[in-house]
């Protein structure tokens, strides 16, 4: 990916968007982005509820996320959830927060009711005056209970006819939660008046009154007021006390204090009860060491502690068999076994940089290189982002290897000995100095930071015969925080700024957190929680810019055109310094590895299995519920290399005006049964401006099983389906892009078929001689081939060693041809590759040329679409000395999108290089079966991922990409 986006740096000018109410960029990895305020569990279906303006759907007790809930939006406040809840059936899931629903702020919030199975919003309370703070539906699922903030207290409505059938405005402070009893007889809430107030069902028509109300000991800030499931109980946690009250249900009266042990600290607000109620969970703001924990009290009030993150605990909530979730602040999810030994944990995707000021934000002279220190509170890392070869990595110490004894002069045929062995093809040693030996010279020079003349100079020579140069690391640079002269006296998170004894005006209720000056000592940028400001050396605003997030550090690139602000959301922005208009964004995935920059405008380049990490946000009519589009859905027009950026300038400037329908599937539904092989599908678009021909396509457990053309706004078809449960998937493509997929579950209760153990197909592909004489020999290729073939043979395997273009597509055929749904493909392909300007990513077979016989990227799609089962593709690619090293990050990234359902593991990630000489890559492959006998897709992925690493030092970092709708399996690996 090298160079791939050095020219959004040049392209300042043109990446402006237009004024809109209705369209946004928005980060978009698994875990939610922002705080986790609620969470809500009906059966094994969980919702939680977040500052990030979503909630998620999560299914038990796998954790596996299946569907995101998208309100309308704005900048600011509008959108964030404070509060969610679960119908008892799971079909419905009320939210509600700031949610006034209009762009501009005015008028009264909004409860949002989604179809859980559709995404859809089917239902809207109106007209609350205040923000909602808490949900809970009644365990008939008749009724909607909601507190609010300030003095506005409780109210409920009746669904059926969206009528408000009660409300207590006697309230004086906010009211955080509200629950009813599991026999809906009872209702109780808290609020920081310092109250816990009861409400009961009374007569026939049963009527709600309050029932009783009381403050218990000097606690003024009860939170969470939870039920036990026998109804005789209510444990009350409290801001600011460590402490849990338990009360009897009738009177409200103390039965008990729940204690902690002298060994931690801190609040204990958030409460839960095991489903048979044996069992009292607490959780808040209580640390014992550097982590938050999770406590268990049994019925002897026997004390048990869990470590579970490292911020507050924001909500518990218990499932079958003792098993405990947890939502924290920082934000980050999890899910404890009866033993508190963790089920599943999804931590943070987004790195703090709230440790970055003054100094730890570095940038090179043209911006093109930023450092800066990964902190994920679980693992603390240096990590460097080069915006021309587009691969974020580990700083580390360079170690510099032995000088050996070099000879003062080389004969040709020496050199070209050298240049072979270094992977700098010019054909075959002749001892004659030609073109092409000249060309390879170059292309060495250039590499070693040589002026490339082609002629062999002293230095020259001298690295021809190093075994390993150094590579050449530019100087970087902290940002400027005094100038000589000038008195600046800076005060983090206050409004004491003051540059020559005036005072920096800043906004109200604004504070500064990090400033720079810029090199020419002639400004200074300085960021704050809502702002970036530009002043001059007088203290007068140049100008004054909204802040997507919190500014935590700054630093102003040499040049004093650039600027790079990091931010609390966990993304790196780049600005003009004369404007302060936003240049490009690059979000650093916390895994280290996946990467995304994007401009304004859309244009945009990854990492691998990273495309989906920012979209678009899209506001529907008020009323219905927003769309999202990952940036991958558009990557026909957005996606960027170098040279398209060069060629296409115009293309990259327009905001996006098109984009695909989404596609609904309105039966059958998520959990659905079926019992015939025929099934009929119900499905809607919305279009997004005027409807246009659209290519359906049905995929099963992840692989594409029908593709139909229509334009209808909803249609009914029937399908064949196989004879098992499985998970379908629809996607809509047009000319604009492809939508996201449509997932649901369907169980097959027909009748049973014999189970048959899936089977593993295997083919091998590896070039290593090629009849074009101008590609050099491949020894690692030849390696990879004899050491799989030597690890295992099996009937379903086929060889292909120094293959033909056509032998490896019908090696491709075979496959199609022989594996089965139930089955699992694996694919191992060894060779060169190179970049095509037009197509990408080429593989090169053994009967290629630099421009034919080569196997493109939309060849392989065509190719692994007919084949029925999972597709695992491992690919261990070189780049030809004479072409620009080819894209298999973007390789990666289109054979996984949904629509095509390819596994892909690629040997390196962006500008990385596989070592001609041996392959790390396979070896290491063949390595985890060999010890595990059976890995799971995610283990094999990670185990290869860190040893390959580990054993290249850092040249080499594997990456698996998986598409959405193929969930973790299992691969039995067959030995010989």
């Amino acid at each position: 990916m090298q160079h791939k986006i050095i020219f959004l740096l040049l392209l300042i000018s043109s990446f402006n968007l237009p004024a809109t109410e209705n369209i946004f960029l928005r980060l978009n990895p698994t875990i939610h982005t922002e705080m986790i305020n609620r969470m809500d569990i009906s059966g094994n279906l969980l919702a939680t509820a977040s500052d990030d303006k979503t909630v998620r759907l999560w299914k038990l007790p796998q954790g596996r996320l299946t569907k995101i809930l998208r309100p309308s939006i704005a900048p600011g406040n509008e959108g964030k959830l404070f509060a969610v809840a679960l119908s008892p059936d799971g079909t419905l899931a009320a939210t509600g927060g700031w949610t006034k629903g209009d762009y501009r702020g005015f008028g009264n919030h909004n409860i949002y009711i989604f179809d859980t199975a559709t995404g859809e919003i089917i239902k809207r309370l109106v007209g609350i005056g205040q923000i909602i703070l808490h949900l809970d539906f009644s365990p008939d699922g008749k009724y909607l209970a909601a507190t609010l903030s300030g003095e506005s207290g409780l109210r409920i409505w009746r669904l059926s006819n969206m009528t408000e059938i009660f409300r207590d405005l006697e309230y004086a402070g906010d009211s955080y939660w509200t629950e009813f009893s599991s026999n809906g007889k009872l209702l109780v809430t808290t609020a920081y008046d310092g109250y816990i107030r009861l409400y009961i069902h009374t007569g026939r028509i049963k009527k709600i009154k309050l029932y009783k109300k009381i403050k218990v000991g000097n606690e003024n800030t009860p939170f969470a007021a939870r039920f036990s499931p026998d109804g005789r109980k209510i444990a009350v946690g409290f801001v600011g006390a460590s402490r849990i009250a338990v009360l009897r249900t009738k009177d409200l009266s103390l039965q008990y204090w729940a204690n902690i042990d002298k060994k931690g600290t801190g609040d204990l607000f958030t409460t839960a009860w095991s489903q048979d109620g044996k069992l009292l969970y607490a959780a808040g703001g209580y640390r014992n060491g550097a982590m938050q924990h999770v406590l268990q009290w049994n019925e002897k009030k026997k004390l048990k502690k869990w470590q579970a993150t490292w911020n507050t605990v924001m909500d518990l909530r218990t499932f079958a068999d003792n098993q405990t979730l947890y939502a924290a602040s920082t934000p980050s999810l999890g899910m404890f076994d009866a033993q508190g030994h963790i089920l599943f944990k999804y931590p943070r995707e987004t790195i703090y940089f709230n440790k970055l000021f003054p100094n730890k934000l570095l940038l090179s002279k043209d911006a093109q290189i930023i450092q800066f220190e990964h902190d994920t509170l679980e693992q603390q890392t240096t990590l460097r982002f080069s915006l021309t070869e587009g691969h974020l990595s580990p700083q580390k110490e360079i170690i510099v290897p032995p000088i050996p004894i070099i000879k003062k002069k080389l004969t040709v045929a020496e050199v070209q000995t050298y240049l072979i062995k270094k992977g700098f093809s010019h054909g075959s040693v002749d001892g004659v100095m030609g073109s092409k030996t000249r060309a390879a010279l170059k292309k060495f020079q250039e590499n070693v930071n040589l002026p490339p003349k082609g002629k062999l100079d002293r230095l020259t020579i001298a690295a021809l015969q190093i075994e390993e140069i150094p590579p050449k690391l530019p100087e970087l640079y902290p940002p400027l925080l005094n100038i000589k002269d000038l008195d600046f006296k800076f005060t983090k998170n206050t409004k004491k700024i003051t540059l020559n004894d005036k005072t920096l005006e800043l906004s109200q209720n604004d504070t500064a957190l990090s400033y720079a000056f810029s090199p020419d000592e002639k400004s200074l940028i300085l960021g704050t929680r809502f702002y970036l400001y530009h002043y001059d050396t007088t203290g007068k605003i140049i100008w004054k810019k909204d802040a997507p997030e919190i500014v935590w550090a700054i630093n102003i690139a040499t040049n004093n055109k650039i600027f790079v602000a990091a931010l609390n959301d966990g993304t790196l922005r780049w600005y003009k310094l004369a404007d302060g208009s936003e240049i490009l964004a690059l979000y650093p995935h916390s895994d280290r590895h996946r990467w995304i920059a994007w401009t304004p405008s859309g244009a945009y380049t990854a990492s691998v299995g990273a495309d989906t990490l920012v979209g678009w946000h899209l506001n529907n009519k008020i009323g219905e519920a927003s769309d999202f589009f990952p940036l991958r859905s558009l990557r026909t027009h957005y996606y960027q290399t170098s040279q398209t950026l060069k060629q296409n300038d115009d293309n990259i400037t327009k905001f996006p005006k098109d984009f695909p329908p989404i596609v609904r599937l309105l039966s059958p539904k998520n959990g659905d049964e079926f019992k015939s092989e025929e099934v009929t599908l119900k499905y809607q678009y919305r279009f997004h401006g005027e409807s246009a021909p659209v290519e359906l396509r049905i995929l099963v457990d992840g692989r594409p099983w029908k593709t139909i053309a229509t334009k209808e706004m909803q249609r009914e078809i029937k399908l064949h389906l196989p004879t098992r449960t499985i998970e379908l998937a629809l996607i809509a493509k047009t000319e604009a892009g492809t939508s996201p997929p449509e997932i649901i579950q369907l169980h097959w209760t027909g009748k049973t078929m014999p189970k048959a153990s899936p089977k593993l197909y295997i083919l091998v592909v590896g070039i290593s001689d090629y009849l074009d004489k101008d590609f050099e020999k491949l020894p690692f290729a030849t390696e990879n081939f004899a050491a799989i073939n030597k690890f295992y043979k099996e009937s379903e395997t086929k060889h292909l060693q120094n293959a033909t273009s056509t032998e490896i597509l019908e090696g491709f055929n075979w496959l199609k041809t022989n594996a089965k749904a139930k089955d699992i493909t694996m694919i191992f392909l060894t060779g060169y590759a190179l970049q095509d300007k037009k197509e990408g990513y080429h593989f090169l077979p053994a009967d290629a040329s630099m421009t034919t016989n080569h196997i493109s990227t939309q060849t392989f799609i065509t190719a692994f679409a007919g084949i029925q089962s999972k597709v695992l593709l491992c690919v261990d690619s070189a780049y030809t000395t004479n072409s620009e090293p080819a894209d298999i990050d973007d390789f990666a990234n289109q054979l996984s999108s949904p629509e095509n359902g390819i596994i892909v593991l690629t040997s390196t990630a962006g500008a990385q290089q596989t070592e001609k000489n041996k392959s790390l890559f396979s070896t290491t492959l063949i390595e985890a079966f060999k010890h595990k006998g059976a890995l799971s897709l995610q283990k094999l992925g990670n185990y290869v991922s860190n040893r390959v690493n580990k054993l290249s030092e850092g040249k080499q970092t594997p990456v698996l990409a998986v598409p959405e709708t193929i969930a973790n399996f299992t691969i039995k690996f067959p030995k010989k």
